[in-house]
């Protein structure tokens, strides 16, 4: 079963800034992490239960490499990129604090 997959506003600007931020310390190793989620996303097409069960309730974490990790939601035939995080970002925020 492939489902659709959309990443949200917020995804997609973590991802960017994130990428921004890869590649200003390594070009290749942007290149190499957009590879990375690009693979991970394809896996959770073809299987959205596939990663763990994430910390908020309803959602999924794919961890991408070893200091990134993808938040989504499975909602029938779609899947919603919540989220790209850096593994030591505090998830899910906690009130008050970003």
């Amino acid at each position: 079963m492939t489902v659709t997959v959309e990443w949200t506003a917020t995804a997609l600007l973590n991802l960017v800034d994130i990428l921004d931020y890869v590649r200003e310390q390594s070009p290749q190793g942007a290149d190499t992490l957009a590879v990375e989620i690009q693979a991970k996303t394809g896996r959770i097409a073809a299987d959205p239960k596939l990663y763990r069960t994430g910390r908020v309730r309803g959602t999924r974490e794919a961890v991408v490499t070893e200091n990134y990790l993808m938040v989504y939601r499975v909602a029938g035939d779609v899947v919603q990129i919540l989220n790209v995080l850096h593994a030591r970002q505090q998830w899910p925020t906690r009130k008050g604090r970003e």
